[in-house]
């Protein structure tokens, strides 16, 4: 989810050809952002979409980011738990 009125012209991007987070940080800078990871279990849908078998373990992530004291993005991404991993620095 992006919030159309603070860059309403992101729907009409090719983003075949720009990076969307890219793109984003470009028309409205962002201040801060959250997420959350979640270890779950796929349901039929995202398991049929992620090419694994139903109940396989995920990792799931949600994110928000704000710009301008508001949110701007909402994302909540499902990965396969034997195919990705999270790391960072501190």
């Amino acid at each position: 989810w992006v919030d159309a009125t603070k860059v309403p012209e992101f729907i009409e991007q090719d983003f075949s050809m720009v990076n969307t987070s890219d793109y984003l940080i470009a028309k409205s800078p962002l201040e801060r952002g959250n997420y959350t990871i979640r270890a779950l279990a796929a349901p039929d849908k995202i398991a049929d979409a992620l090419q694994i078998a139903p109940q396989s373990p995920t990792l799931v992530l949600r994110r928000q980011t704000y710009s301008a004291g508001r949110v701007l993005t909402f994302v909540k991404m499902w990965h396969a738990g034997d195919r990705y991993q999270f790391s960072g620095k501190l």
